[in-house]
């Protein structure tokens, strides 16, 4: 799971006021190069809660990110070349994702968060950010703030055209299942025009 995931992710545990964001606790964490592209960095760049990543980064073992950051940084190459590190070449392969007000720990195993709430934390009805509702055609449906995310494509980190945008967002995702039946929520590409 990359920092980028993470800085949108949030517990939707039935009665919880603030579930974001999700304290890490890494137990195995990879690096994996992408390719640098400074343009999508600075589309991006607004959209991002800083406190989210650089506290994300610290919990992976990456402290080169400057505590707050503004619009002025963008045009430093290295401050770019720090923020792309952290948010794309960072992964949590092994570890949990803790929710700050409950303590309710999410596992994460194969770089997979499982965000998966027990009967008695679900409140029923989506109204968070992320959030796992019914089932469709033996596959679980994401829901992404309202928008429905069924099986769009299949998973791959190599062509993002492969994935079709849902509606006007600007998120191309797709899910995948794996062996054990956990949704898989694929944000490795971003849209940014």
């Amino acid at each position: 799971m990359r920092l980028f995931t993470h800085n949108m992710l949030s517990s939707n545990i039935k009665g919880v006021a603030n579930g974001f964001p999700l304290r890490i606790e890494a137990e195995q964490v990879l690096e994996k190069q992408v390719d640098f592209n400074p343009d999508f960095l600075r589309k991006l760049f607004p959209k991002l809660d800083w406190k989210a990543l650089v506290d994300g980064a610290r919990a992976l073992g990456y402290a080169e990110l400057p505590e707050a950051a503004d619009s002025s940084m963008l045009e430093s190459e290295e401050f770019l070349r720090k923020v792309h590190h952290a948010l794309l070449e960072l992964h949590l392969e092994e570890g949990a994702l803790t929710c700050p007000e409950t303590g309710r720990k999410f596992p994460v195993n194969k770089g997979i968060p499982n965000m998966l709430l027990h009967e008695d934390e679900s409140c029923g009805q989506s109204n968070g950010d992320f959030k796992l509702h019914g089932q469709s055609c033996g596959y679980r449906d994401l829901k992404i703030g309202n928008k429905c995310v069924d099986r769009l494509a299949n998973h791959g980190d190599a062509n993002p055209q492969r994935f079709s945008p849902v509606s006007q967002s600007s998120w191309w995702p797709c899910t995948d299942v794996c062996g054990l039946g956990t949704a898989r929520l694929c944000l490795s590409y971003l849209s940014l025009s």
